[in-house]
């Protein structure tokens, strides 16, 4: 088995079976995997370091929820670019809200695929 299912498509088959939808419209057939995110850091204790300007404390704080967000893009983007090379076909994101994102693959015609 370890010959035709390697990691990456075991993970792909896994949301799948987990989050995704297989959706036929007429002549067009979609892929859905819809994921949650945290856009936010979680409720931080105030920074009280000795010596730090409260302005500053409360702006490394904001910081650390940005490096969050950047870290969700990525981490968004890494996931479509291997299913665009795993699916072979063009992987759409989609921002359904802050928290939820919906990575959309449409098949227009029969292949193997599908």
């Amino acid at each position: 088995m370890m010959d035709y299912l390697d990691e990456d498509t075991a993970y792909l088959l896994g949301m799948l079976f987990g989050r995704g939808k297989l959706l036929d419209y007429g002549s067009c057939r979609f892929v859905v995997v819809e994921l949650e995110i945290r856009r936010t850091t979680p409720k931080l204790p105030p920074l009280h370091e000795p010596g730090l300007p409260q302005d500053l404390q409360q702006k490394l704080q904001s910081l650390a929820g940005m490096n969050l967000a950047l870290e969700n893009e990525r981490a968004v983007s890494r996931l479509r670019e291997r299913m665009t090379e795993l699916l072979e076909s063009n992987v759409d994101v989609i921002q359904l809200s802050q928290q939820r994102v919906a990575l959309c693959v449409g098949y227009f015609r029969h292949n193997l695929i599908w």
